[in-house]
């Protein structure tokens, strides 16, 4: 379990040592129980034991990452483990091994062979594995109520987006600010993952959508995914802008990167918000280089103001235009 829980702390010979040793063992005892002998306090039934207790602790969540990250060795082991299961089964012997894959989600960030060898088995004994909706998740995550645990949350909302169990319309702006949020305040490693399977969540729906609405004609609901991709950023860019520059920047940058993959024209999805946020919030916002030409540090606001001028089609600018003078005549009256 050790070498699942903290890989780093054995050698990589030392490691490769152990886990052939252990096989081998777990091989001659598959052996023995296929012909009727059956052994008490076998390496087998203390590593079931020890498993239970694991998924059952604070560890869980460690243990599965490890497990996933060595996905060889833990297919091997809950192969060899299922073969002496069977054998036990055959003589009216139960043993824990139904009980480590009910416990075990076969959902995971990383996926891969060991996601496959869980479901397979869960089916094959008949396990029910419940899926929490992805919007249950994010309330969670979002709400005062969740502490330490974010972590864990994250990987599985991570874990629903990639299988297709998180509804677009299940996000919303302010869940999402909330929860964003609260990862920068815990510096969450895991905050990077999580904005970009919300806005590929958001973006995939809108394609499809598109596909399905080809041969249709255009509704409003076409562009609510896109919108509220729009809202998240600007939200976020206004939350994170002015308050550590220093520390913030890297942040900024990603989400300033999705809002051009998003919008390249800048103004175009949600022209009011995001008009605001390039004009009207310069003027309050004195920690930040109000020009284009003076001072080192550039706010999201400034670069996206330069992406404006340089990738938008002349209507688009025309309008800024219209809007600002707009804006200041109504400011003098």
């Amino acid at each position: 379990m050790q070498i699942f829980l903290s890989p780093d702390s054995f050698a990589v010979e030392y490691q490769k040592s152990i886990e052939t040793r252990v096989q081998k063992a777990l091989t001659k005892e598959v052996i023995s129980a296929n012909s009727g002998d059956v052994r008490q306090n076998s390496l087998a039934e203390h590593i079931v034991q020890k498993f239970i207790e694991l998924l059952d602790s604070n560890d869980s969540q460690r243990l599965l990452d490890g497990m996933f990250d060595k996905a060889a060795l833990s297919c091997s082991l809950l192969r060899l483990l299922r073969s002496r299961q069977m054998a036990l089964q055959k003589n009216g012997i139960d043993c824990g091994f139904v009980n480590i894959i009910s416990k075990l989600p076969s959902h995971h960030v990383k996926g891969g062979p060991l996601s496959v060898t869980i479901a397979q088995y869960k089916k094959q004994l008949g396990i029910t594995e419940k899926t929490q909706p992805g919007g249950n998740i994010l309330e969670q995550l979002a709400s005062d109520e969740c502490g330490a645990d974010h972590v864990s949350l994250v990987r599985r909302f991570l874990s629903a987006c990639k299988d297709g169990a998180v509804k677009p319309e299940s996000i919303t702006v302010e869940v999402v600010v909330k929860a964003c949020l609260k990862l920068k305040k815990a510096n969450s490693p895991l905050m990077e993952d999580f904005i970009k399977a919300i806005i590929t969540n958001l973006i995939s729906a809108r394609n499809r959508i598109d596909s399905e609405s080809a041969t249709t004609i255009w509704t409003p609901q076409q562009s609510l995914p896109l919108k509220t991709c729009s809202e998240i950023l600007v939200q976020l860019l206004k939350e994170f802008e002015g308050i550590d520059p220093s520390r913030d920047n890297l942040v900024s940058g990603l989400l300033v990167d999705w809002y051009e993959i998003l919008d390249p024209e800048v103004v175009h999805v949600h022209p009011l918000l995001q008009r605001q946020l390039l004009f009207q919030d310069r003027v309050i916002m004195p920690n930040w280089d109000r020009s284009l030409t003076s001072h080192e540090e550039r706010s999201p606001s400034t670069y996206l103001l330069g992406s404006l001028t340089h990738q938008a089609r002349w209507e688009t600018l025309q309008d800024c235009l219209d809007w600002l003078l707009g804006h200041d005549r109504e400011e003098k009256r």
